[in-house]
């Protein structure tokens, strides 16, 4: 409710206006609001490998964060108010090799309007490259500005797994290979009428 008194000409309260405004709708917003807001800290703050995160970059090519999730400081090492800060907290991690793919990347979701998905490495502060992924979706504002509502993973564990799988195939080819070549040596050894020549010339092809 809001009071506004009435005053004679000699200052003396006369009447009161009294009137009320409903905030029914305006106090279930705001709590709505708080609602959402405390889900999205939980889940970003409870993954278990990963992050989420707001990026808003701007037509002059100005990038900062809007919102990070509290798991920036276990995957980046830099606390919540730092990355928000500057951005830099986070991207002079990426590994050098990485960046002119990240930027293509990027640059490509922009232009696009697509989903960005997306491996790098990141060095840690004490040297540790780990592989994050990260995943947002781009949407642009009425001024040119483009937001990226994203996540962002720790995937280390998946890619030292692929890249043991593709070590043992790889000896797996290779261990086929020796097999095939002894079991054609075995065929010509075997038979006699063939010359030590004629074996080591086929150890040749094979």
């Amino acid at each position: 409710s809001i009071f506004t008194p009435i005053v004679d000409e000699q200052n003396h309260v006369t009447n009161v206006v009294v009137q009320t405004i409903d905030l029914t709708d305006l106090k279930n917003a705001e709590r709505a609001l708080r609602e959402s807001e405390e889900r999205l800290r939980n889940i970003g703050d409870n993954l278990p490998t990963g992050q989420i995160y707001q990026l808003m970059v701007k037509p002059d090519g100005t990038q900062r964060f809007t919102y990070i999730s509290s798991q920036v400081e276990k995957l980046h090492e830099c606390t919540v108010e730092q990355a928000l800060d500057d951005p830099m907290h986070l991207f002079s991690r990426v590994v050098d090799d990485d960046i002119p793919g990240w930027e293509r990347a990027t640059a490509e979701a922009i232009r696009k309007m697509n989903v960005y998905d997306h491996d790098i490495r990141i060095r840690r502060k004490s040297g540790e490259i780990r592989w994050h992924r990260m995943i947002s979706k781009p949407r642009r504002l009425d001024d040119g500005t483009i937001i990226f509502d994203g996540i962002e993973i720790d995937i280390t564990e998946h890619k030292l797994a692929e890249q043991e799988r593709e070590r043992l195939l790889i000896a797996l080819d290779d261990r086929v290979k020796e097999l095939n070549c002894l079991y054609s040596l075995s065929e010509l050894m075997g038979k006699p009428e063939v010359s030590t020549y004629e074996i080591l010339q086929g150890t040749v092809e094979i």
